[in-house]
């Protein structure tokens, strides 16, 4: 019974025991097949309800104790026994567990790589909100875009979505405002 994790946060299918979560955060380092930082790893887990978010950081912790996860360059990377985890005890998780905690995670560092460049604001007003978007060189603003938002949850998304994917949109806006409408 003691392996029984807290489960407030968690959404239905989500995780509910330690070492499940160990061999999960295992599995993701393996099948990502880059450093994750630790933050990273419990934020991105524990925001979308697969885990919960003390049980997260408590599994994390266990394993970088029993030297299964090293820590390098502020980064976590599998040891051999780690890989053996993943490999040899994955298939304990859901196979949807495991899909949705890898495209998660690949997109939450997504999300962190392009946050220096994919600049937004929300902006509350009388009748929702304003959602400011910007891909910034430095002091240069090189697009931007406001865009209305009926309600929190919808800026939010067009936020998360410009973070992601504005390099995509920018160049095909731009291929659509500056193509020869002639041709």
């Amino acid at each position: 019974m003691q392996d029984k994790a807290f489960t407030a946060g968690v959404v239905p299918g989500g995780l509910t025991t330690s070492k499940e979560i160990k061999i999960l955060i295992c599995y993701l380092l393996w099948a990502t097949k880059e450093p994750v930082s630790p933050s990273l790893i419990v934020l991105a887990l524990s925001e979308e309800g697969l885990v919960n978010y003390f049980e997260c950081a408590d599994a994390l912790s266990d394993l970088l104790e029993a030297e299964n996860i090293i820590i390098s360059d502020e980064s976590c990377v599998l040891s051999e026994a780690g890989r053996d985890i993943a490999e040899n005890l994955s298939s304990a998780i859901p196979l949807t567990v495991r899909e949705r905690a890898v495209r998660l995670i690949k997109e939450y560092m997504v999300v962190q790589k392009n946050r220096n460049q994919h600049k937004t604001e929300i902006i509350q007003t009388e009748d929702g909100y304003l959602v400011r978007c910007r891909l910034s060189d430095g002091s240069l603003d090189l697009f931007s875009l406001e865009l209305y938002a009926p309600n929190r949850r919808y800026a939010q998304n067009v936020q998360r979505n410009f973070i992601i994917n504005g390099e995509e949109f920018i160049r095909t806006t731009l291929e659509k405002l500056t193509s020869d409408p002639d041709k």
